[in-house]
């Protein structure tokens, strides 16, 4: 899976930058057939629009789409947000559209594909009302690991009273508290492999 993307209108090719990713969608038989393509934008030439990508077989390849067909023979997309290169790849991040859960999301890049295809984290605003911890009797101990995750900042009861310590507060009574409203960090070891294996991090108010 990658970041959301958008559409692009014909007005915005000519904003791309050399070497932007964009993703290429064409639908003419006599043309070169590509479906969601992962591209590094060339740019405009004359009355065409020149990208490169990888064929199937490996290989680097140019591709030339008049621009006057766009959106009848060709679209094109880019992942919403913005990215930035490190040593260890590019890392992107895009937003996250949830009417209740509003956030960020951080992709790693994949070299091989040039898909932003890795979540490595996730940064929202949560309305308050989560519960301390979940139950996974394949992993007795997740419930203690959760509970330590939150500060007591952001504990309270279900009446909304906020609690002075988590002394007290074990995986058996968690469900008289919940986390209060605020921004929370999900962070993954590599969800690739398992995307129910992450941490949080529950913000407080700095001072």
């Amino acid at each position: 899976m990658r970041g959301p993307t958008r559409v692009l209108n014909p007005e915005n090719l000519d904003g791309l930058e050399t070497g932007q990713q964009l993703f290429i969608t064409t639908w003419v038989a006599k043309s070169v057939l590509l479906s969601d393509a992962p591209c590094m934008a060339v740019g405009r030439n004359g009355d065409a629009f020149l990208a490169v990508y990888i064929t199937e077989e490996g290989d680097g390849a140019q591709i030339r789409l008049p621009i006057a067909e766009y959106g009848s023979t060709w679209n094109a997309s880019v992942l919403e947000g913005f990215s930035i290169r490190t040593p260890g790849g590019s890392l992107v991040a895009t937003p996250y559209v949830d009417p209740e859960y509003p956030g960020i999301e951080v992709w790693r890049v994949n070299p091989k594909t040039g898909e932003a295809d890795q979540r490595l984290a996730l940064i929202e605003y949560s309305p308050g009302g989560e519960g301390l911890c979940g139950f996974d009797p394949g992993r007795p101990n997740l419930a203690r690991q959760e509970i330590a995750e939150v500060p007591v900042e952001r504990i309270a009861k279900h009446d909304g009273t906020p609690v002075e310590s988590k002394d007290g507060i074990y995986p058996h009574n968690a469900g008289e508290y919940e986390v209060t409203p605020g921004f929370v960090t999900r962070a993954w070891p590599n969800d690739r492999l398992d995307e129910d294996d992450h941490r949080r991090v529950f913000h407080t108010e700095g001072e």
